[in-house]
């Protein structure tokens, strides 16, 4: 598992959007030194949630999920990976991991439209949002969609394949 292991930890002991990691990774400079004095406990200032979930979560528990994906086909995407989206990294406090399956290329893509919606769709959503997302991939548009989306159900997924236009992408947590 290399690194991975030290970021899915950390995932899983931080909430997502939680600047505080960020700080403590800029000041340890890595995942793995980071880890090593979270362990040692000499890191300061590490709130009472954060120690709670230190308990919780292993590093074994990190590496099961780490093999998990890797026979899944899912690409465990931290902040310092060169596929990381660019434009997310910008945010004041993106998340730390993100899992992304598909054509890791098109995270690069200037035009893309990120897909959300219910997880109960009328039957009227669904054609709706079959219609549009198909004119948009004809078009060339990248479409990125979380895992648990309806909405890249609704999408006709062998033609998104086909296409080579779909990329799922979730965050961690």
């Amino acid at each position: 598992p290399g690194q991975l292991r030290y970021w899915v930890w950390l995932s899983m002991v931080f909430q997502p959007g939680s600047s505080k990691v960020l700080q403590y990774l800029r000041e340890y400079g890595s995942a793995d030194a980071l880890y090593d004095a979270m362990q040692s406990g000499t890191v300061h200032g590490i709130s009472q949630s954060v120690q709670q979930q230190m308990v919780k979560h292993s590093i074994g528990e990190a590496d099961s999920i780490v093999y998990y994906c890797a026979q899944h086909g899912i690409t465990l995407l931290p902040l310092d990976h060169p596929d990381y989206p660019q434009m997310l990294s910008s945010i004041s406090a993106p998340p730390i991991l993100l899992t992304a399956a598909g054509n890791l290329s098109l995270l690069h893509s200037p035009v893309a439209l990120s897909v959300v919606g219910t997880r109960r769709p009328s039957p009227y959503t669904e054609r709706v949002t079959a219609t549009i997302l198909t004119n948009l991939l004809e078009n060339d548009f990248v479409i990125v969609s979380g895992f648990a989306s309806t909405v890249s159900k609704e999408l006709p997924l062998e033609y998104a394949a086909e296409m080579n236009n779909l990329i799922n992408l979730d965050n961690v947590n």
